[in-house]
């Protein structure tokens, strides 16, 4: 089916545009009349705590922050994807749920996300997840399902292809099963053009992915400067090897130095290209952060290449925290990824949250919905990242810029160039000022101020 009553029809026909799908008629009741066929939606009665999480879990352990696992699954198996939107209250939900999950024992191949839209609403990274529901359902408090097919994106990768057909209410097993026969003839249609994504036999089982030499060449590479960019490099950490010896009994010290270093030359490229500083922050013996490091990382550093200067910041030792909490940034735990814009003292500005957490591939798979749905996965962080990115941008190009206009205003106008006076230079330039002309005095003076600023520095 495809529309509520007592709602806009009209407009939601607009948006449903759907395929081998029912024509149906409207009474203006609470009803939905399809040709002999009548859906009354029914409110849930989950009788039992929990019986609304047990249900969504028998059904499926996608949801909006793992759906992209669902395509690959569906591509692989040459099938589509049901996409079902509801929630504890919205109404036929436990009974879409009860039927889809029987649908799926008959039907193994099928592939269901289900969209928990109280969980999208107070998901902050969950903006284009709601956008469309909003889109689609138009707001209708009854359970919807769009079956969609999967096709081959320009990287071979799986993504969405096409609605096949769209359902309102409770009551659509034998419609949708109908349905999905186009799903996947429209999904066959790409087999040979789809690309998988190698699996890690360690991750599968629990174990922190990167272990061995490709590891070791793996993380060399993404510490490796990029070359050809404003910035000769716009990726700052330490290399595996260093970061063992600098992790040894005694070398506290040396490690919160180089923590230090590597700050400001992060801090330093980012004003250089006028682009904001995305800063993982890790730890000594942290697991997750590991897991991020091997799995989350390269992502980022590829999506950020252009767009951002990207810091992975060791934050295990307290001199180290102290030293940016006198930058602006005050971090307790770890992993957390940020995105700020620096001033020229190299302060911090947080935009968008401190991100902290981090749940692997292979951590998700074993959660219920309800946790993955709160995890700080790679498509959350990636969201996040993006989400914060504009505002911090448009700070470090007005910074940028006023850096370019000063620079220029010095080499025009006179009494420029202090940062290159030796004090004897400045004292002259400073009774200079005071003899100058009455005509002249107004630059003079800030003449005068600038020398003071950089006698007293």
């Amino acid at each position: 089916m495809n529309h509520i009553p007592n709602y806009p029809i009209e407009s939601n026909r607009q948006f449903n545009q759907i395929q081998n799908q029912y024509r149906g008629n409207f009474d203006n009741g609470f009803q939905i009349v399809d040709n002999s066929r009548v859906i009354r939606p029914t409110e849930n009665n989950f009788e039992r705590a929990g019986g609304y999480d047990n249900a969504v879990r028998n059904l499926t352990s996608y949801d909006h922050t793992n759906a992209h696992e669902a395509m690959n699954r569906a591509a692989k198996s040459g099938n589509g994807v049901a996409f079902i939107v509801g929630s504890e209250s919205t109404r036929d939900t436990q009974k879409l749920l009860d039927q889809m999950t029987e649908l799926k024992k008959q039907n193994p191949g099928m592939e269901f996300v289900y969209l928990d839209k109280d969980k999208i609403n107070a998901d902050p990274a969950a903006g284009k997840w709601r956008e469309w529901i909003q889109k689609t359902t138009g707001g209708d408090n009854l359970a919807f399902t769009s079956l969609q097919s999967v096709k081959a994106g320009p990287d071979g990768k799986p993504t969405m292809d096409r609605v096949v057909s769209t359902h309102w209410g409770g009551d659509i097993k034998d419609s949708l099963l109908d349905q999905n026969q186009y799903a996947k003839r429209f999904t066959g249609e790409h087999k040979d053009r789809f690309k998988f994504a190698a699996e890690n036999p360690e991750a599968r089982e629990g174990k922190p992915e990167g272990s061995g030499a490709d590891a070791a060449k793996r993380e060399a590479d993404q510490t490796k400067p990029k070359e050809g960019s404003e910035a000769a490099q716009d990726v700052f950490g330490m290399s595996k090897a260093e970061r063992e010896e600098l992790h040894k009994p005694g070398n506290e010290e040396k490690l919160d130095r180089k923590n230090k270093e590597l700050f400001n030359k992060a801090a330093e490229a980012a004003r250089k290209a006028g682009l904001p500083l995305v800063v993982n922050f890790e730890g000594r013996g942290c697991q997750p952060c590991l897991a991020k490091k091997n799995e989350a990382n390269p992502e980022l550093e590829k999506a950020l290449d252009g767009k951002a200067v990207m810091l992975n910041m060791d934050a295990s030792e307290e001199a180290t925290r102290e030293f940016l909490a006198g930058h602006g940034m005050e971090v307790n735990s770890w992993p957390a990824t940020g995105v700020f814009s620096v001033d020229k003292d190299n302060n911090l500005k947080l935009h968008g949250q401190l991100m902290g957490g981090y749940a692997s591939r292979a951590d998700l798979e074993k959660m219920p919905p309800e946790e993955v749905a709160q995890a700080m996965s790679l498509d959350r962080l990636q969201a996040g990242i993006a989400g914060s990115l504009p505002d911090a941008g448009q700070k470090m190009q007005r910074l940028k810029n006023a850096q370019t206009r000063e620079k220029e205003r010095s080499r025009q106008e006179p009494g420029s160039g202090l940062e290159n006076l030796s004090p004897d230079q400045l004292r002259n330039r400073i009774m200079n000022t005071l003899l100058a002309s009455e005509g002249s005095k107004g630059r003079a003076m800030a003449d005068l101020a600038g020398a003071i600023e950089r006698l007293a520095a």
